[in-house]
């Protein structure tokens, strides 16, 4: 068994209220933020699942729809464009199929059915919930209590993931069997023969490729985790594991059309990009004609970063998986869709974590240059919603926030015997940020709502 360091009461109620919280801000307006037009993937998922449930072919939408031929090319309803195909290729089916049988059960037969409910969004919170949890209990492990504390509450409120949390996405699914792995991982480093840790480790390699493409990074990570502490056995069965299942996905999407699973691979690779990479990290996030600056996940780029160049402990845990995840990127991804929120959503709890200690460590350090970099960068988020709270950022309160953010850290250099009340400054500003990421998630539907 996991061996977490003693908690106490207080622990487990900042913890779960964080989880507590976050559930209840990604069910509120769960139905109708962000709006289900006109990007259909959520129901796309659900039909392509349910079609097959139906007795048909998995059908669903594309946007690679010049791969197929044009006789299973049918109009979609309105008010959307892209075409429904048959058989779809796009992506491994075992997202689909969970989605498929959620629609199922939920009564849903037709495809105006499926676009109609939003029930299958009850899915991603629940996984998004279960990857709160695992994300705490890894940042725990590798990070200690308050940097994991900082990181989940940050992850539970921030107006960012709890808008993206509402969504149906497969990252979501990688994003719990990811945190899962690395758990194990964490443990085998310890005791590499405790088959309990050995099987949910190749079980998430197993799953994983059957996600979608991106879901490689489970096995990757897990190989180069495993790697760097010399446990090359454990290792080499770990990318066995991996490559069998991509090779047995690849094997299964070509039989379905091999023409069109061909061709689709083409256009793919033909819309790849040097900029991919960048874009993931610095562009804004959402989805079509709905974007909003987020800017604690680039504060936790600088985070995974800095674990890099410390190399300390296991914070490797959390910065290769990211660093794996942005590589497959520049694979599996187009440059238009570097910026799509749900292509984040994978390692979002490892960025935010490392965007937790960041945080923690710039008021337990009382450095002013951390809570000067947090400060702009939590101030790139608050801008989204600017507008709608009647506030204008021009220079004189950007400088004031700014100043405020940073004078603790002033005061204990130039005072040192106020050092204390500088870090109980320090620690309110840190709790401030609860009552202002509120305010920002009641304004979601500004940018993203109906």
């Amino acid at each position: 068994m996991i061996r977490l360091p003693k908690s106490g009461t207080w622990e487990i109620s900042a913890a779960g209220g964080a989880v507590a919280v976050g559930a209840f801000l990604r069910l509120d307006s769960y139905s109708s933020v962000p709006y289900r037009a006109p990007n259909p993937d959520e129901w796309n998922w659900a039909w392509a699942g349910l079609s097959q449930l139906l007795g048909m072919p998995p059908t669903a939408w594309t946007i690679f729809w010049k791969a197929y031929p044009p006789s299973v090319l049918v109009a979609p309803p309105a008010p959307y464009t892209l075409p429904l195909v048959h058989p779809w290729v796009d992506a491994p089916p075992l997202f689909s199929w969970l989605i498929g049988a959620l629609a199922w059960l939920d009564g849903d037969r037709t495809l105006n059915d499926v676009i109609s409910d939003p029930t299958p969004r009850l899915f991603g919170i629940l996984l998004s919930l279960v990857a709160m949890v695992l994300a705490y209990g890894l940042g725990r492990l590798a990070l200690g209590v308050f940097p994991s504390l900082v990181g989940l509450w940050l992850l539970a409120i921030a107006p960012i993931p709890v808008l993206l949390d509402r969504l149906v996405a497969a990252e979501q699914l990688i994003a719990v069997l990811l945190l899962a792995a690395c758990l194990a991982v964490y443990q085998l480093r310890r005791t590499p023969d405790d088959r309990r840790w050995l099987g949910l480790l190749f079980g998430c390699c197993l799953v994983a490729p059957w996600v979608k493409a991106p879901g490689l990074v489970v096995g990757i990570s897990a190989v180069l985790l495993l790697l760097a502490r010399r446990q090359f056995r454990i290792a080499a069965l770990a990318g066995g594991i991996t490559i069998a299942s991509q090779a047995v996905v690849l094997v299964y999407t070509a039989s379905l059309d091999w023409h069109s699973y061909t061709a689709e691979v083409a256009i793919r690779a033909s819309q790849l990009s040097a900029l991919t990479g960048y874009r993931f990290i610095t562009n804004s996030t959402g989805f079509d004609g709905q974007q909003a600056l987020d800017g604690w996940w680039l504060l936790g780029w600088l985070g995974l970063a800095e674990f890099l160049g410390r190399r300390r402990g296991d914070s490797d845990l959390m910065a290769v998986p990211a660093v794996v995840y942005l590589i497959l990127m520049l694979g599996t991804a187009a440059d238009y869709s570097a910026g799509y929120g749900w292509y984040r959503l994978a390692v979002m709890p490892l960025v935010y974590l490392a965007a937790g200690r960041f945080l923690w460590l710039a008021v337990w350090e009382l450095s002013w240059v951390r809570l000067g970099i947090a400060a702009s960068l939590g101030l790139a988020t608050a801008a989204n919603w600017a507008v709608p709270l009647h506030i204008k950022f021009d220079a004189i309160n950007m400088g004031f926030i700014v100043l405020l953010a940073v004078l603790p850290a002033l005061i204990a250099l130039a005072v040192p015997r106020l050092r204390t009340y500088a870090h109980g400054w320090g620690v309110a500003l840190l709790a401030a940020i609860v009552p202002v990421s509120l305010l920002e998630v009641a304004n979601l539907a500004y940018i993203y709502g109906s």
